[in-house]
């Protein structure tokens, strides 16, 4: 039975067993069968043990950090190299000893794991300052990584998880500055999967699912952007369209028995990528001088790299419209508005940059109808089902529209006040009456 079954399962079992239908007993014995509505929330004991283990871990790494770095210079060679290797066996026989105990808490193996990491970091610092040991940051951030994913298997670590992918947009970041090329991104970021995999399998709306996912999201989103080549100009747009169509369409098919944002964060944070980028393509100058015919040769362009933006140009467009068929085969007709965005993106990027005479126009106005139909969109939804949250969001999303071209023509301040005043007064009617609608209905 799906999370929001149960859920109404539940709210309807008082009542039930008020007029008698159902016993006390039988109504217990099916709470019990179904177990929790919402596995993602945790007891606050749960959360403040996780919390603070972690908390604590991290400041014990971060005080060795600089209690090393305090005296380093004046102790010998050969006794700097046997406590950089002493602190990191030391670390290890902690997260052994969590290991082996088998039921731990999750704070005592996530601390663990947190405290190794700091170490991992701590000995090839050390290690490499001892011995002057060549290298920047960029390496040092790979190897690092590399070395503490290893934890996220073993320990089941979920922040360790999240240091390597925040470690791992880090380095992507600090490789393209330099002006190198940092396609290993998608290496590194592959080798997380199978944890990632796992972790959903056991329950994708766990608490520890629901945030990792918002991470992956967000790496992935600005990974991708830092990892294209840009030879061809404007191919970001195809790519970003497709990755946030396949987030939101992955969201809608796997993770869509819950009603929470937060378990849903593929579906959210898919639909508010959509709306953003094509709230960008709404503007003249993200379509000029778009296409391959305006290719850049410039020297720090690297021509071999520029093979990945054209597979990702061409992988995640078709992965999103696979996405989008497999959705409304399953009668999701509300997934085709967003879901389109990608194909959108194509048609207009592939006109305007075959005849951008004729379709920097076009591309404009598509663009303008589409955003001003997701919000219409959503905002009908959100009446129909009296989720305000939903219906807000529409709402947000016409505000944001109207104020933008507001702001571009020539109005005078008192025909955009007095628009402003309109939209706001609509926003605010909106929600009183499906507040009260949902008052009415109990």
């Amino acid at each position: 039975m799906s999370r929001r079954a149960i859920s109404w399962l539940y709210s309807e079992l008082p009542d039930l067993i008020q007029r008698g239908i159902l016993t006390p007993e039988t109504g217990e014995a099916l709470r019990n069968h179904y177990g929790p509505a919402d596995r993602n929330a945790l007891s606050g004991r749960k959360i403040f043990l996780w919390v603070f283990g972690v908390f604590g871990a991290s400041l014990v790494g971060l005080g060795l950090i600089l209690l090393f770095g305090s005296n380093w210079e004046n102790l010998p060679r050969p006794l700097r190299a046997f406590l950089s290797l002493a602190l990191l066996v030391s670390s290890q026989a902690i997260s052994y000893s969590a290991i082996q105990s088998g039921g731990c808490s999750s704070a005592r193996r996530e601390g663990s794991a947190v405290f190794q990491s700091l170490c991992v970091g701590l000995c090839i610092a050390l290690i490499g300052q001892t011995y002057n040991i060549p290298g920047n940051l960029a390496s040092f951030l790979f190897s690092w990584m590399l070395l503490i994913l290893p934890l996220a298997y073993l320990m089941q670590s979920g922040v360790v998880s999240a240091f390597y992918l925040t470690g791992i947009t880090w380095w992507a970041g600090v490789v393209q500055i330099e002006g190198n090329q940092a396609l290993a991104f998608w290496f590194l970021f592959a080798l997380f999967l199978p944890y990632f995999f796992w972790i959903i399998r056991k329950d994708r709306y766990s608490w520890e699912s629901s945030w990792l996912s918002w991470l992956i999201c967000l790496c992935l989103s600005v990974g991708t952007g830092i990892s294209l080549e840009k030879a061809v100009p404007g191919l970001w747009i195809v790519v970003y369209l497709g990755l946030f169509g396949c987030f939101y369409l992955a969201g809608r098919t796997w993770w869509d028995e819950s009603d929470s944002i937060w378990a849903r964060p593929f579906h959210a944070f898919g639909a508010g990528g959509i709306f953003a980028i094509s709230m960008l393509l709404t503007y003249k100058g993200f379509w000029d001088s778009v296409g391959w015919y305006h290719y850049r040769y410039e020297k720090w362009i690297h021509p071999w790299a520029a093979w990945m933006d054209y597979i990702l140009s061409l992988t995640l467009p078709f992965a999103s419209i696979f996405l989008l068929v497999n959705c409304y085969s399953k009668l999701k007709d509300s997934c085709i508005l967003y879901g389109i965005a990608p194909i959108l993106g194509i048609v207009c990027y592939c006109s305007s940059s075959l005849v951008p005479s004729v379709s920097l126009a076009l591309s404009l106005v598509v663009f303008n109808i589409y955003v001003l139909a997701l919000g219409l969109a959503t905002f009908r939804l959100g009446v129909l089902a009296n989720n305000l949250t939903r219906m807000n969001g529409g709402l947000i999303i016409l505000v944001i529209l109207i104020g933008a071209r507001f702001l571009d023509t020539g109005l005078g301040f008192l025909l955009r006040g007095i628009g402003f005043i309109l939209l706001g007064t609509a926003f605010l009617a909106a929600n009183l009456w499906v507040g009260t609608r949902k008052e009415a209905e109990g």
